[in-house]
């Protein structure tokens, strides 16, 4: 289906396939306040990445290469489908096998991702997404074909499991009544440019926090990570001074290296120099920047 307004906006009025596993938040690409905040209404729907493009772009390839592996027809829907009990369960499908009839979910990506599909395996998003149409449709089973690195094709095939389709009943259910009742989930490490975009700007107030998260933790976690980092540095000092002028660095018995260390140059303006010798320049083109700065009592 094409990500017209009308389909975008159809996306606001329950939850699909590609939100369950972020709303479980097992999902590399979003996360359950983003999900929150695009059925809200209150986010605005990012432009198409090159990765998503050429992703539909070759949907119809790998789809025709699944029906004539397996020998079977596929064919397209192009409205949005609903769970017969919950009509905020929503589907929209990418192909459906004719006979015997199943969910055909296609997917692309990267040569780095072909591990992630050994031996059968399947992405955790994926797969949930997978069975989230399953149980909208009410089909017995699903395919999810994909192509990777754009030369090697794997497929994995999917039946109900009555376990999982509770699992997410259940969390889609919770997840829906807090949409309902304007009620966020927990920021997540995925979060900060959202947040940040939520609340670009600081105001001369202050307030109280409420007691409920560990704010000492917190304080233990980033010292942890600043120790942590100053270890990294260490350790990348020593094999450095090892080095030398030498480039590249290779672990006994390898065939390829797996330190390099090399020249890199790059041109930079002086600004200070500008500023001194231009200033009228320096004036023309200098840009102000604002931008909110977290810190920890203490550090």
């Amino acid at each position: 289906m094409n990500r017209t307004s009308e389909w975008l906006k159809a996306r606001t009025q329950g939850i699909g396939g590609s939100d369950i596993a972020a709303i479980a938040g097992l999902s590399p690409f979003k996360s359950p306040l983003a999900v929150y905040l695009d059925k809200r209404g209150e986010i605005e729907s990012q432009p198409d990445n090159e990765r998503m493009l050429w992703g539909r772009k070759l949907e119809d390839v790998v789809a025709r290469h699944f029906a004539e592996t397996n020998d079977v027809k596929v064919h397209r829907v192009n409205r949005m489908l609903h769970h017969p009990k919950y009509d905020f369960f929503i589907a929209n499908l990418d192909r459906v096998v004719v006979s015997p009839k199943a969910v055909l979910e296609i997917k692309t990506g990267g040569a780095r991702q072909i591990a992630n599909w050994q031996e059968g395996e399947l992405p955790t998003a994926y797969e949930l997404q997978a069975r989230w149409y399953m149980m909208v449709t009410q089909m017995r089973e699903a395919y999810v074909a994909a192509l990777l690195g754009g030369q090697e094709y794997v497929q994995v095939h999917l039946d109900r499991d009555p376990e999982i389709e509770d699992y997410m009943t259940e969390l889609a259910l919770r997840f829906w009544e807090m949409v309902q009742a304007g009620t966020p989930p927990e920021p997540t490490y995925q979060d900060t440019d959202l947040v940040r975009s939520m609340h670009p700007q600081a105001e001369p107030i202050s307030i109280v926090l409420p007691e409920s998260l560990d704010y000492a933790r917190l304080s233990v976690l980033r010292t942890r990570l600043k120790e942590q980092e100053q270890e990294v540095t260490q350790l990348e000092n020593c094999i450095k001074s090892i080095m030398g002028d030498a480039e590249l660095a290779y672990l006994p018995g390898d065939e390829r290296p797996s330190f390099t260390w090399k020249n890199q140059s790059r041109m930079t303006l002086d600004t200070k120099r500008l500023k001194a010798e231009l200033p009228e320049v320096y004036e023309q083109y200098a840009r102000e920047t604002t931008s909110r700065v977290f810190r920890v009592r203490g550090e």
